[in-house]
């Protein structure tokens, strides 16, 4: 216990900057600029994504976050937790979750434009 109870108190608070990708609904979370730049990234891809085979698909999550996580500064996933309002570094595997979903919602100019399929690359699955 005395290990964990040292760790908190060492524990430093998260801020919460541009590059930041805020996990929550509300205003609060679209308009953070963290989050208009995912959403950018996210409509990029999404054509790329939708057109793309299944076992190809969580390519395009992890370059989405590796984007983020490669600004400068570094872009986190953060949530807030609902208890103490602290902001919280989520893992890689609810941002890849979070950025698979953002990837899925439907999108009138993405169905219209998936006319001619992707060109398969030969690193993809076979």
């Amino acid at each position: 216990f005395f290990f964990v109870f040292v760790k908190m108190n060492n524990r430093q608070d998260v801020i919460p900057h541009d590059n930041d990708v805020l996990l929550g609904r509300g205003n609060f979370a679209n308009a953070h600029p963290g989050n208009k730049q995912f959403r950018a990234y996210v409509g990029i891809q999404k054509e790329y994504y939708a057109a793309s085979r299944k076992c190809d698909k969580p390519v395009f999550a992890k370059m989405i976050v590796n984007t983020i996580n490669n600004l400068v500064p570094p872009g986190r996933f953060l949530r807030q937790d609902n208890d103490t309002e602290a902001w919280i570094v989520v893992d890689d595997r609810k941002a890849y979750g979070k950025t698979r979903q953002a990837l899925r919602e439907k999108s009138s100019n993405v169905s219209r434009q998936r006319t001619q399929p992707m060109v398969r690359s030969p690193l993809m699955c076979s």
